[in-house]
């Protein structure tokens, strides 16, 4: 190649290049990893203060003690306490289901100045139809073949825990204690970055909202051609269960398909947490599940493993 058009082509990468990185501060945006949020300013309500919002968010703990995640990272009731605290500034009506004592003292103090809009219900695991399939679980993991994730295919009681949010949302809409039309599942330990941040918020329906699916985070680029049994055994990740959104009769029927799931699954002695549920009866190659709640997937398209994009779009502080 001729130097000169080495030069021109290399000016041309490093001109895209910074045309990139000032679209990308200009939006403020930065990148995603499991420990950044996704903006770094935060948006503003724009709207009459005085509506009441037409979301409900469900949220839920349940006290497994300590267990260790990932490589050695420890989770405990300490730390989701902690995490928990920024449902004091939400101002949206909130459902909380646990089993904890503390928790419920805990968000009894947070919530004592929003408790109109606020309902905490302590409730036994075992009434969650996610805990049904506890021995099931049990006796899949006990196979010594069978691959180990800590806590996903360890802990017999985790992927119960993670089917539960489905449980919860289902009791939630039943129960429709604020009659709003939207349901949003949302971790309790989702907003842990802004535990510091102190702000007033709502949360809201994100962009291009479609009303027949479910709204979801994407978090990785897998093909949906992969096998269910290789992305419950391989713990791939395809879209987040940390939040997720839905008109409140599709979020009924998503649960009923979810649940389904679930069975099937456990049926073919395959259990790891709900994203892998998830990606498994939404891939090509499930030909068993026939879901007709689609999934409406957000991604940044500028990051991959952005597990907090969708609800920091939905966020607006007041």
């Amino acid at each position: 190649m001729h130097p000169r058009r080495g030069w021109v082509q290399f000016l041309k990468i490093l001109t895209c290049g910074g045309l990139v990185f000032l679209v990308i501060r200009k939006l403020q945006f930065q990148p995603c990893s499991a420990d950044t949020n996704f903006f770094r300013s935060y948006p503003k309500f724009t709207g009459d203060s005085r509506v009441p919002p037409d979301v409900t968010i469900v949220t839920a703990f349940f006290n497994l003690g300590n267990f260790v995640k990932g490589v050695d990272q420890t989770f405990g009731p300490t730390l989701y306490m902690e995490w928990a605290t920024v449902y004091k500034h939400l101002r949206n009506p909130l459902v909380v289901y646990t089993d904890s004592d503390q928790f419920v003292r805990l968000f009894t103090d947070i919530r004592k100045h929003l408790m109109n809009i606020t309902r905490i219900i302590r409730i036994e695991k075992k009434q969650l139809w996610a805990f049904d399939h506890l021995d099931k679980v049990r006796d899949i993991y006990s196979d010594p073949n069978y691959p180990k994730y800590q806590p996903n295919t360890v802990v017999p009681e985790y992927p119960c825990v993670q089917n539960a949010k489905y449980s919860c949302v289902e009791k939630a809409i039943e129960s429709d204690f604020f009659h709003t039309k939207y349901y949003m599942w949302v971790d309790v330990g989702y907003f842990r970055l802004i535990t510091s941040r102190k702000r007033d918020f709502r949360l809201t329906l994100p962009p291009n909202f479609d009303e027949k699916k479910i709204a979801i985070n994407k978090v990785a680029r897998y093909s949906l051609d992969e096998q269910p049994e290789d992305i419950f055994k391989n713990m791939y990740v395809w879209v987040g269960g940390g939040i997720l959104i839905a008109e409140k009769g599709v979020f009924r029927r998503f649960v009923t398909e979810y649940r389904k799931a679930v069975g099937h699954y456990l049926d073919l002695r395959l259990s790891n947490s709900d994203q892998q549920v998830l990606f498994a009866m939404y891939s090509k190659a499930e030909v068993h599940l026939r879901p007709t709640v689609q999934l409406q997937p957000y991604s940044t398209h500028w990051y991959g493993e952005c597990w907090f994009y969708l609800g920091y779009i939905c966020y607006r502080e007041m």
